[in-house]
């Protein structure tokens, strides 16, 4: 598990159902939502938090490469939006299936680009993987709440595969490959 320091909000898209993030704010996202109702609604909130910024954005939904499918999705197009955070989100951490990955050279679908571009205009970190994600809820979620992993507050599921970091400058300043596969061992 990977603690998050709050003041945190996390998204949870309401087609990722088997999954909830918990944080100090914690926004469900409708699949008509749109981008800049979800860039309006963190900004708002980080405003009014504690220090006026957050410690961290999570994006819990599915993706592809360069895309989150959170509200009406978020692609390449959309990344100069980001801007809107500037100044007011440390570290964006994006818990989606291969939105850093490079589906092939000079496609739409560059992960690296999306994810670099993402840091460079909210003038922060970026977390994201470049492989499928996959969420192991215990016996007894899976028994009692229909396989709905609700994750402890403040707290992230470890990633699978290569993980990289994105510095405000849009350059990948570490990176880490976790095992990979829905029996990887976590750490």
């Amino acid at each position: 598990m990977i603690t998050l320091e709050q003041p945190s909000i996390a998204l949870n898209d309401e087609r990722h159902g088997h999954m909830t993030v918990q944080m100090w704010e914690t926004k469900g996202i409708k699949k008509d939502d749109t981008v800049d109702f979800i860039l309006n609604y963190v900004a708002s909130k980080a405003k009014n938090a504690p220090g006026g910024k957050l410690k961290n954005v999570v994006f819990s939904c599915h993706g592809d490469p360069a895309y989150l499918r959170m509200g009406e999705g978020f692609g390449l197009p959309d990344t100069m939006r980001f801007a809107h955070w500037r100044g007011l989100v440390e570290k964006i951490w994006i818990r989606a299936c291969q939105v850093a990955f490079v589906e092939s050279a000079g496609t739409i679908a560059d992960g690296n680009l999306f994810c670099s571009e993402i840091a460079r205009y909210a003038r922060c970190h970026v977390v994201a993987s470049t492989e499928v994600q996959y969420t192991r809820p215990t016996i007894r979620e899976a028994f009692f709440n229909n396989f709905h992993h609700k994750l402890p507050f403040g707290q992230l599921d470890s990633f699978e595969g290569l993980v990289l970091s994105y510095g405000p400058s849009g350059k990948v300043t570490w990176s880490h490959r976790y095992g990979s596969g829905e029996n990887a061992n976590k750490e």
